[in-house]
């Protein structure tokens, strides 16, 4: 099937003839999207490697990067007929409780580490990456066409498999763009929830500030009612 050929079926389980339209127009803004992140990712690891290392590190990178995109286009096809027997509510109760096992067990220490000396360690959180694929791979084969398909899964990848590791390098050599970034995609998540649902938009706001915000206030306020308890238990001083 031609990638720009779009397929009689059902595009989304959220979705209507409108939002099919909207998803064919974004199709370039998308695909362009994934391109940039993905150069902007190696700019900013290039730039931290010693003078030496980053010409063998883009060669190596960017002959890897090809071969997973070609893997994936050829994926594409299959991938996008992937859940055409089933229903749309089926998929959406799918989607929803493997992006909830996503959140639950995502290694967050990872991401927030800020102790160079665990620079190149790796994410703990391979059942949070699996089930947050699995999710993207079951909502991309709702999409339109192939085309649409392949970039809705490489943007999976770039947020789900690639960002907690760019953060992590982020957090350990740029605290400025690290914090920028994380109030970049605040804000982003705000506009794109607004489109959506005020509610929704209003809950997240409401979440995001609790557990930022109110939290560690809270935590830092009852200090003062900790009681330290000593006993022959102690350290001899």
């Amino acid at each position: 099937m031609h990638a720009g050929t779009p397929r009689r079926r059902s595009p989304l389980p959220l979705g209507s003839q409108p939002l099919r339209l909207v998803l064919l127009a974004l199709q370039p803004q998308l695909l362009a999207l994934d391109v940039l992140l993905v150069v902007v990712g190696f700019a900013l690891r290039c730039i931290a490697l010693p003078p030496d290392v980053p010409g063998l590190f883009v060669k190596s990178s960017a002959k890897s990067c090809g071969l997973f995109v070609a893997f994936l286009w050829g994926l594409t096809p299959p991938l996008a007929t992937l859940t055409q027997a089933y229903s749309d509510d089926t998929v959406a109760a799918l989607v929803i409780m493997l992006l909830l096992t996503s959140c639950l067990t995502f290694d967050y220490a990872y991401v927030s580490t800020s102790d160079p000396a665990t620079g190149h360690a790796r994410s703990a959180g391979a059942v949070s990456l699996n089930a947050a694929m699995f999710a993207s791979v079951i909502l991309a084969s709702r999409m339109p066409n192939d085309l649409l398909v392949f970039a809705f899964v490489q943007m999976a990848i770039i947020l789900y498999a690639w960002s907690p590791i760019l953060r992590h390098f982020l957090k350990n050599y740029w605290r400025r763009l690290y914090h920028g970034l994380a109030g970049a995609t605040t804000l982003i998540c705000l506009v794109l929830l607004y489109k959506l649902s005020i509610t929704l938009m209003i809950s997240y706001a409401a979440v995001s500030t609790g557990i930022v915000a109110l939290a560690p206030a809270t935590l830092l306020a009852i200090q003062q009612y900790k009681n330290e308890i000593h006993g022959p238990w102690d350290e001899a001083k």
